[in-house]
């Protein structure tokens, strides 16, 4: 891991923008950019916008312009959500009757913002990811971004969750243990293409310590394993109105001591309240009291590049 961390740090010198679709999505914009890390959704057609053809991604030679303004550069990957302008929803639907006679196995609940939920522990999820990580790696990028791993706790919580079926084990821990193993087994697959491929995950702060309270020597390996795996943890609304010191200490402690660089994302109307000074300024100056790289963003769309910033 020492060789993908060492170029992720580097990277984040210049600081992170994250883009994943808009007018200026596109590599001649996007390789002019003076991030030093971008983290991109791959598919630049098939997303926001439509195509008879389903999902068109940035070409080998469109990644490699990105690259070689001298950029890190992260394709996206959503670890937990069905995202249903992707080919496998669109494959899904097409071997699916009208009767609804055929239901993939990773099919789980809807959360109450209707966001459809993977049963991310089924090994059926897996071999999907899998085959995406295969698509991203064959393009260029430098390592992925893994999003949206805090989904295991909505399904700890349960709440407003049209939950049915079955899940990864017997006790509610199981959730956070299936998450790290997942994760584990997406970044080995990676690093079989990339031996350097940097792997960064969003939110999961408390990941390892739910997980952990499976006790014995398996869950302690486990972590461990998890923890090495990853290069970066990004997390979202860190300096806002819900700042948290907790959080803030957990991140220090179980993750910068440990070489993993943490990322953060603040949004205007999240932080505008508990500081008067300029919301980029404030958000830039507290992450350097605290060892992180921030970023800061006026709204959650991330249609378009926001100057970077360093710790």
């Amino acid at each position: 891991m020492g060789s993908s961390r060492s170029s992720l740090v580097r990277a984040l010198e210049g600081g992170f923008g994250i883009q994943y679709w808009g007018e200026s999505y596109t590599a001649p914009d996007l390789a002019a950019a003076p991030h030093g890390l971008l983290i991109l959704e791959a598919t630049r057609v098939g997303t926001h916008e439509t195509s008879a053809e389903g999902e068109i991604l940035f070409g080998c030679d469109e990644v490699s312009e990105i690259r070689q303004s001298g950029k890190c550069v992260l394709g996206y990957l959503n670890l937990t959500e069905i995202e249903v302008y992707r080919d496998y929803w669109r494959d899904h639907a097409r071997q699916t009757s009208p009767d609804g006679l055929y239901s993939a196995a990773w099919i789980g609940p809807r959360t109450a913002e209707d966001e459809r939920l993977a049963r991310y522990w089924t090994p059926a999820w897996e071999e999907l990811l899998l085959t995406r990580i295969d698509r991203l790696m064959a393009r260029g990028f430098d390592g992925v971004f893994l999003d949206d791993l805090l989904h295991y706790f909505s399904f700890v919580s349960g709440e407003e969750l049209d939950w049915w079926g079955t899940g990864p084990g017997p006790r509610s821990t199981a959730f956070a243990t299936a998450m790290m193993e997942l994760v584990v087994t997406v970044a080995d697959c990676v690093r079989k293409q990339r031996p350097d491929a940097i792997v960064v995950v969003n939110n999961g702060v408390f990941l390892p310590g739910d997980a952990a309270a499976e006790t014995g020597p398996a869950s302690d390996v486990l972590t461990e394993r998890y923890l090495e795996a990853i290069d970066g943890i990004l997390v979202e609304s860190v300096f806002g109105s819900g700042e948290n010191a907790v959080t803030h200490q957990a991140l220090a402690e179980r993750y910068s001591k440990r070489g993993i660089s943490v990322l953060t994302v603040d949004f205007a109307d999240q932080v505008g309240a508990v500081t008067q000074r300029p919301f980029r300024e404030y958000v830039q100056s507290r992450a350097a009291g605290l060892g992180f790289v921030p970023y800061a963003v006026d709204d959650p769309m991330f249609d378009r590049l926001y100057p970077p910033l360093t710790g």
